[in-house]
């Protein structure tokens, strides 16, 4: 299986020049990002409070969990991250016990306490001064280096926009990924792609093309791993879909039921093969 690499190793070298533009910078986009987490959060807590007790206790979109765990999920882990991003390291030990907790109420209380965890995730980014968006670095323990607040911005909005349609899709066959979570989740998918997927059954390269955004990737199935790169390919195996439906497909979300008629194909790898690739999680 691989693992996020030497992308991420990266994030936070070669600013030393234009230090006050880059804050800046930084700043506005992190900025962009928060806010945006703010409403995904705002919009599933009040979906979440139209749900009725049988609702809440619906299988969701993962096969594991009705929809009261996957908000206990969401908030277990918006408790977690809190604590993680103002200490600036992870309490993995910490999180065992956050867990049981979240684990042992009821869906009731579980989707009462998503709505208090998430808003407190919030305000804890948002309170960030500039200074603090640019330069806080925030050790996951599961990454090879810390990250900054953007990126744990955007793997929150990845959380929230995908298990957000595990909660929707039991009500709402067609149910999508918010196109404003679609972008974030995007940049980061060519160094998460490998760490979900499974060996694939045989060796080939596909030409992926996404509309809403418009991008370009090669996408190389191996029989030892996965690799996905942002950047132009000529193979015959071509793969067009929207950015969401791409989301949705590396993580296991993408079944025959939840496919749109704007996903297509050409080539010998089918889509059957990409799913059994990417099981889900």
């Amino acid at each position: 299986m691989a693992t996020p690499g030497a992308a991420i190793t990266r994030i936070g070298h070669g600013r030393r020049a234009g230090h006050g533009r880059y804050h800046r910078c930084m700043s506005e986009g992190t900025r962009t990002a928060t806010a945006v987490l703010r409403r995904r959060h705002e919009d599933l807590i009040s979906f979440s409070e139209t749900l009725s007790a049988d609702q809440l206790r619906t299988q969701s979109g993962s096969s594991e969990w009705n929809v009261a765990a996957v908000l206990s999920h969401l908030g277990s882990a918006a408790e977690i991250g809190r604590s993680t991003v103002t200490t600036g390291k992870a309490d993995m030990d910490a999180a065992q016990g956050v867990w049981a907790r979240w684990n042992a109420m009821t869906p009731e209380k579980q989707a009462e306490e998503f709505a208090v965890a998430s808003r407190r995730l919030s305000d804890a980014l948002e309170a960030f001064s500039d200074e603090q968006l640019a330069d806080h670095r925030i050790d996951m323990v599961f990454l090879p280096a810390p990250v900054d607040v953007l990126f744990y911005t955007s793997m929150r909005l990845s959380e929230v926009g995908l298990h957000g349609w595990d909660a929707h899709v039991p009500f709402d066959e067609a149910a999508a990924v918010p196109g404003d979570v679609v972008p974030y989740v995007l940049d980061q998918l060519p160094m998460f792609a490998g760490f979900f997927a499974k060996p694939a059954e045989r060796t080939a390269e596909l030409s992926v093309k996404t509309t809403s955004p418009d991008r370009e990737y090669r996408l190389g199935l191996r029989d030892d791993g996965l690799s996905l790169t942002q950047e132009t390919s000529s193979s015959s195996n071509k793969l067009t879909l929207l950015g969401e439906s791409l989301l949705r497909l590396t993580s296991g979300r993408l079944d025959a039921a939840h496919t749109p008629s704007t996903v297509t194909m050409e080539g010998e790898i089918t889509l059957d093969d990409l799913r059994r690739v990417f099981p889900g999680y």
